[in-house]
């Protein structure tokens, strides 16, 4: 779903350089608009599901290679 997300964002960005190309001020400042909102809502998705995953994704790893540490530093 984020990746899709990227996908239309890129998409957006090109509508706004061929608006500016096109010299179509509406254009533009519709495609910049949806652009804005899409990453605001984006950004949420990451800040509060994505981030939080990775946060506990990554701290099981940790406990997980501590654990390996401890056991070849004391030799077991």
């Amino acid at each position: 779903m984020m990746r899709m997300e990227h996908g239309q964002m890129n998409t957006l960005m090109s509508a706004g350089e061929q608006a500016v190309d096109a010299a179509d001020a509406n254009g533009f400042f519709g495609a910049l608009d949806t652009l804005l909102i899409m990453m605001q809502q984006h950004n949420m998705k990451e800040e509060n599901i994505l981030y939080p995953m990775c946060d506990r994704a990554l701290a099981s790893r940790e406990l997980d290679l501590g654990r390996e540490l401890a056991k070849r530093a004391s030799g077991s």
